[in-house]
């Protein structure tokens, strides 16, 4: 007789929950960004683990939204991938899957939730587990583009891209643009401020709060994560943070300030970070998703000799949408910022 059970972690110290999640979860997936979320009103971060007689099985950490207009369920808003880590191979996983959904629905169907979303993971065959237990009304594709980092890198791209790559090394060099890792606060707190910000407001992007940056900073391992720096006498003009997830090293977040574009210190920051995951072990090099497929940004990483590749936004329809998709876009834009909700084709006026 299967001896499955589910239950909320409490956060206490689990030795055993750390081992798991060194050999089978991504950072996102790990307890640890619980934090991200503590100063966020509204926020409720959760935390399932699955385990039978002792064993931990899967896990799956997921944030309530509450708001009056409906509660929403995403499994990790700013952060992007999450879902459930296993530890189960084959056959077996649909059962822990199943065990873990069926709980996760309990739960939301009793918090009244609206709408249940769970971005699924890279590199990975948990979808179609994921279409079988969780059976999602609303799927949403979305690209990434990768290297796969057991091909030779530098001999596979065009000996043009090879010899521009070159050339803007050379160029960020005679600018005196250093690259270098930092983990001070002030750093970051600098960069964050004055790069990041600044550059992503320039292109009327979505600006994570910085608790996501500190998080990394202050509570992972630094084998789980780099932040490296340009700088030019000290000043930082751009940085990046790359996660280190195994089988993948995932370009998280790299931002210049667009007044010192023309030192190409981007062109080396991705230069350091694909040099980073070549001596990392890593099976594949992660650059995530961007605008679009054909713009600068997306023919930039295929230069490289990207790949490109789809992960997905899974969504379960819990209560009932029949005002909810009556609601103007720009009131959803507002009340659920930075929380997927569901594809903006789905509202009436979308």
């Amino acid at each position: 007789m299967i001896k499955i059970k589910c239950s909320f972690y409490d956060f206490s110290d689990n030795e055993k929950l750390n081992e798991f999640l060194t050999k089978n979860a991504i950072n996102q997936q790990n307890y640890l960004i619980k934090d991200i979320y503590k100063y966020k009103q509204l926020f409720e971060y959760k935390y399932i683990i699955c385990e039978e007689q002792g064993e931990i099985l899967g896990v799956m950490p997921f944030v309530l939204y509450r708001n009056d207009l409906g509660n929403i369920i995403h499994s990790m808003p700013f952060l992007g991938y999450g879902g459930i880590a296993s530890s189960c191979l084959d056959s077996a996983c649909t059962d822990v899957f199943k065990f873990i959904i069926d709980f996760f629905m309990s739960f939301a169907k009793n918090e009244n939730v609206l709408l249940a979303t769970i971005c699924t993971t890279p590199f990975s065959d948990d979808y179609n587990i994921y279409k079988k237990v969780l059976k999602p009304e609303i799927e949403k594709e979305n690209f990434y583009q990768y290297l796969n980092l057991e091909e030779d890198i530098f001999g596979n791209m065009s000996s043009k891209f090879r010899g521009n790559l070159r050339r803007n090394k050379k160029k960020c060099e005679s600018f005196g643009v250093s690259i270098s890792e930092s983990y001070s606060l002030d750093d970051l707190k600098y960069w964050y401020n004055n790069v990041y910000k600044k550059r992503l407001l320039e292109t009327n992007c979505a600006i994570y709060p910085y608790e996501v940056f500190e998080v990394f900073a202050t509570k992972f391992n630094k084998d789980k994560f780099k932040i490296v720096y340009a700088k030019i006498e000290e000043k930082i003009i751009g940085g990046g943070m790359f996660l280190n997830q195994g089988s993948s090293i995932d370009n998280f977040m790299r931002v210049i300030d667009s007044d010192y574009f023309y030192t190409q210190a981007g062109s080396c920051i991705d230069l350091w970070s694909v040099e980073y995951a070549l001596n990392s072990g890593a099976k594949y090099y992660n650059w995530q998703s961007c605008d679009k497929i054909g713009s600068p940004i997306f023919k930039n990483k295929a230069y490289w000799g990207s790949k490109t590749d789809n992960h997905y936004y899974l969504t379960k329809i819990i209560g009932d949408l029949s005002e909810f998709v009556k609601i103007p876009l720009e009131v959803i834009k507002k009340e659920y910022a930075g929380i997927y909700v569901m594809p903006y084709e789905k509202f009436i006026n979308g």
